[in-house]
């Protein structure tokens, strides 16, 4: 009978057969001295994936992007990443919730830190309209292929019965896919608050701006709630 090749492993030390994938004793991580130390140290298996060859002020290119991902990912902890916001919260500070990593140089698979900063969705947004990356103004299709907007004008109004409108309207076809009064997420009202709202302006001794203030919304509101523009559905309890 042959005897087992056996080498230990690198990361726990165990013995282990030389072409087994797997360790059992250190949790089935996969064998071989480099992939068990990039198991254990992530940032350093970050770092190897980033090619810094161009100096420290020029971009340093994640090298596991794929064609339909500009950013690329990048896995830790059991959960994918952006290389962009690891390489920041690792190299600069933890990134606050709801705030955006974005890049100075206009290089979605640069994680350079000197390159990234910190901006809100609307700053997001902004300077990709300011970098020309998103089809606004002139760039629209709209402005740039007006011949297309005609042609779908025209056929629309050729073809009404393809209009969704009236009864074959989608929220009134599937009105529960639509949520409305308290099933509304940040509604502020309630039906019984829209009661004592018609209620007292019923009196004539509260305006619309009183009513507002008391309640806490806009008197535009208000004004749709006592005219029943909103909240009239007829399954109120």
């Amino acid at each position: 009978m042959r005897e087992k090749d056996m080498t230990p492993c690198p990361d726990c030390g165990m013995e282990k057969q030389k072409r087994s994938k797997y360790c059992v004793p250190c949790g089935h991580k996969r064998a071989g001295e480099k992939l068990c130390k990039q198991a254990s140290d992530p940032v350093e298996r970050f770092w190897s994936h980033v090619d810094k060859s161009h100096g420290p002020d020029s971009c340093w290119t994640w090298d596991h992007v794929t064609p339909k991902e500009n950013y690329g990912r990048f896995k830790v902890g059991g959960k994918k990443i952006t290389p962009s916001r690891y390489s920041y919260t690792i190299s600069v500070e933890p990134i606050p919730d709801g705030m955006c990593v974005l890049h100075k140089c206009d290089n979605p698979p640069c994680v350079n830190p000197s390159h990234l900063f910190l901006g809100t969705i609307g700053d997001n947004v902004r300077d990709a309209v300011n970098k020309g990356r998103m089809l606004v103004g002139d760039k629209n299709p709209m402005h740039t292929k007006p011949k297309q907007k005609y042609r779908l004008a025209n056929f629309m109004k050729e073809n009404p019965e393809l209009i969704a409108t009236g009864d074959a309207n989608g929220r009134r076809l599937h009105p529960e896919r639509y949520p409305s009064g308290e099933r509304v997420a940040n509604s502020k009202l309630t039906w019984d608050t829209v009661r004592e709202i018609r209620t007292m302006h019923a009196t004539g001794k509260h305006s619309l701006q009183s009513l507002g203030n008391k309640f806490g919304v806009s008197k535009q509101l208000i004004h749709k709630v006592i005219h029943k523009q909103v909240w009239v559905k007829s399954n109120q309890p």
